[in-house]
């Protein structure tokens, strides 16, 4: 199974989009989504909401990334070329079953910066609170099949992050398409979306040299 990052290659314009998604796996405190999460961005360090230019971005933190002991996923990003989104999970029938039930909401992109310019991270933050008034939700996420059915693609292995050497796993290795494909090819992962037959991308299939999947489920509007 060869890669052709190449073709993933077309142009994604990082152009401030109107509207960005947040993602949300806790009961929320009060009316409003709060800027609360403590990160050094575009050289300062404090509390920001983190939004994504598309509904896939938001997709990944609906696993429990902070909160969870088990450090189920293993890490995120983009699939060059398309807005979707990938995540590496780890311990997989451990962190599919703790997938809290997590809601996406969607505002407008007024008072927020890109995060990390330069980066293609497709994030965008603010250290504002954004009302529950000036938004609205755009998916409920009841299960896995549902971050998959709008488009993450998720890869997986039954190995813990323990089994695979720790989080550094992924240090040294190649990125982005090549580096999917080598985690296929090496037989411990899988890619739940093929498997399933659940909106696995056509473009990272044309990429890692794979036939088309046959689907059983058909994308859902996000919004």
């Amino acid at each position: 199974m060869g890669s052709n990052n190449s073709q993933l290659r077309t142009a994604f314009a990082p152009e401030k989009p109107s509207l960005l998604y947040h993602c949300v796996n806790q009961p929320l405190v009060g009316n409003v989504l709060r800027a609360g999460c403590r990160r050094e961005v575009n050289g300062r360090e404090a509390d920001f909401l983190f939004a994504g230019s598309y509904l896939s971005k938001a997709l990944p933190f609906a696993f429990d990334y902070n909160r969870s002991k088990a450090d189920g996923i293993l890490a995120n990003g983009v699939i060059e070329g398309t807005p979707d989104e990938y995540a590496i999970v780890t311990d997989r029938d451990k962190t599919f079953k703790a997938l809290p039930q997590s809601k996406v909401y969607a505002f407008s992109s007024e008072g927020f910066e890109e995060a990390w310019p330069g980066e293609d991270s497709r994030q965008w933050v603010s250290q504002k609170d954004v009302s529950l008034d000036k938004s609205h939700l755009v998916l409920e996420i009841d299960s896995v099949d549902d971050l998959m059915r709008n488009g993450l693609q998720i890869f997986s292995t039954d190995k813990t992050v323990e089994e695979l050497g720790g989080k550094k796993f992924l240090d040294g290795r190649s990125g982005g398409v090549q580096g999917l494909g080598e985690l296929l090819e090496s037989g411990e992962f899988r890619w739940e979306n093929r498997e399933r037959g659940i909106n696995p991308n056509p473009a990272l299939e044309l990429a890692l040299g794979l036939r088309p999947a046959v689907r059983v489920d058909s994308p859902q509007p996000g919004g």
